[in-house]
């Protein structure tokens, strides 16, 4: 109420004191915003998309080069799999077929005696069923369990990466938001500063107020359509990042449907710090690396052991076919058709040279690699919680600024409207109302980036926590239905 009653009786002082200079600056005002805000800045028509966030983010999963690239890595690794599978519980049945060279066509005869190739095809059909090994010690599992868990977190740091895209989503598409509300505070800057420089200008023409005044005036106007235009640049710089993210046309212009709603952070800190320690990309990777160097340890000292491997010779079933033959039959070794269980032991220990003695060496080097597993996945979980520490303080950083700040606008908004009534009846300079004026838009310019980055610190922490949202939550629901300027 109180700035309604402000707001009125400015314009009452306007109409009695300026009011043929009001009318003339309002149109050139006019002229100039409109001046400014719609000249060609890079010299190219530039297009425009109206976004909201899920339609970005939908766009970006779907669209994405990374992402479609991660889509085909995943198809691959889906492929890789199922050899790793096969190839260890399946016996390795094949089916060859060889055929002995013989004549296609005869392009010259030569006229002498010798032997020359058959016209008619020879050869063999089979179905190899190839030797099954039944028992080994567990070596071929240990080899098998880390191809295994090597493709896995590979394919789960494939989802990983589609989750950060996503959160990457997110962060660039509110920073986009705050450089679109950053131009609207420039822009209100630019129209009090066009205001006070026109009225400045009629009022010294008739000797009203000093020069000084006048270029203070003409400076401050300068400055705003400077600032201005810094904030359209930015505004661009961002629009091509998101783009690049979602795969849009070079050049354009979001112009974002959604703004940003800020909510605190509700999950406890205990909580975070556990699902850091638990599900951070980092960690899972050190954890599967910890695992795969404990087996590879393992294989390698049951290597250095002279142990059996027993295994089943499953045969073949051959076709034989050429002039004068057509036979097939089953033979597990030449001449032979029994199925046999056999044994075979093959042990190397060096004495010199590569491996020390008595493969020592290597022995070695497989248990340092697995203590090096142990103190990266040490190292890993270190980081983790140090990344929670420093978001989590952030966030609640943020949050005191925003109580503080909200207070602050409110009652800058107040001096603001006062301190412009003064100044346009001459009771205060013009250096009070130009701190009251750079104060509350740097205050609003400063509000809009803590909630920024407040959002950032976030969704930056659900990365580091492994999640897509905290637990309750969802970033989505963080973007609200912009209102119309």
């Amino acid at each position: 109420m109180m700035i309604f009653i402000i707001r009125h009786t400015l314009l009452a002082a306007l109409m009695v004191n300026f009011l043929p200079c009001v009318f003339a600056q309002d149109k050139d005002i006019d002229r100039e915003d409109l001046y400014i805000q719609s000249k060609d800045r890079f010299d190219k028509k530039e297009q425009y998309r109206p976004l909201s966030l899920r339609e970005a983010i939908d766009q970006g999963l779907r669209k994405n080069y990374g992402q479609q690239e991660r889509q085909l890595q995943g198809t691959l690794l889906d492929i890789q799999w199922d050899d790793v599978r096969d190839g260890f519980w399946l016996p390795n049945v094949t089916l060859s077929l060889i055929s002995a060279e013989h004549r296609v066509a005869r392009l010259r005869d030569g006229g002498k005696s010798g032997s020359s190739f058959s016209k008619r095809p020879s050869g063999a059909l089979a179905l190899e069923l190839g030797d099954y090994t039944l028992f080994n010690w567990g070596k071929d599992y240990l080899s098998y369990l880390n191809d295994k868990t090597t493709i896995m977190r590979s394919k789960d740091n494939l989802k990983e990466q589609k989750r950060d895209l996503k959160h990457q989503i997110i962060i660039k598409y509110f920073e986009v938001n705050f450089y679109q509300n950053f131009i609207t505070f420039r822009r209100e800057y630019l129209r009090h500063a066009s205001f006070i420089y026109r009225l400045a200008r009629e009022k010294v023409s008739i000797k009203k107020i000093s020069r000084e005044e006048y270029y203070q005036a003409r400076s401050l106007y300068l400055a705003a359509q400077s600032a201005y235009q810094e904030a359209l640049n930015l505004k661009a710089n961002a629009d091509e990042a998101l783009s690049l993210l979602v795969n849009e046309t070079a050049g354009i212009r979001f112009i974002l449907k959604d703004d940003l709603d800020y909510i605190k952070l509700k999950s406890s800190f205990d909580e975070i710090l556990s699902f850091s320690e638990e599900k951070n990309t980092s960690v899972r990777d050190a954890s599967a690396a910890v695992e795969n160097a404990q087996r590879s340890h393992e294989l390698t000292l049951k290597e250095n052991l002279p142990l059996p491997k027993f295994t089943l010779n499953l045969g073949a079933y051959t076709h034989s076919f050429g002039r004068n033959q057509s036979q097939t039959n089953y033979q597990t070794a030449p001449g032979s058709s029994d199925l046999e269980v056999v044994a075979t032991l093959n042990a190397t220990w060096s004495i010199t040279g590569p491996g020390g003695l008595f493969n020592g060496r290597k022995n070695q080097a497989a248990a340092i690699n697995k203590y090096l597993a142990f103190n990266q996945l040490a190292e890993a979980k270190h980081q983790a919680r140090s990344q929670a520490n420093t978001y989590f303080a952030n966030i609640k950083y943020f949050e005191d600024q925003m109580t503080v700040l909200d207070a602050r606008n409110s009652n800058l908004e107040k001096t603001f409207d006062q301190i412009l009534e003064s100044y346009l009846n001459r009771k205060v300079n013009f250096w009070d109302f130009r701190h009251a004026l750079e104060e509350k838009i740097q205050t609003e310019i400063f509000t809009a980036q803590v909630k920024y980055e407040h959002l950032k610190n976030k969704v930056l922490l659900a990365q580091n926590m492994g999640m897509d949202d905290y637990p309750g939550e969802n970033f989505e629901r963080l973007a609200k239905v912009r209102k119309e300027e």
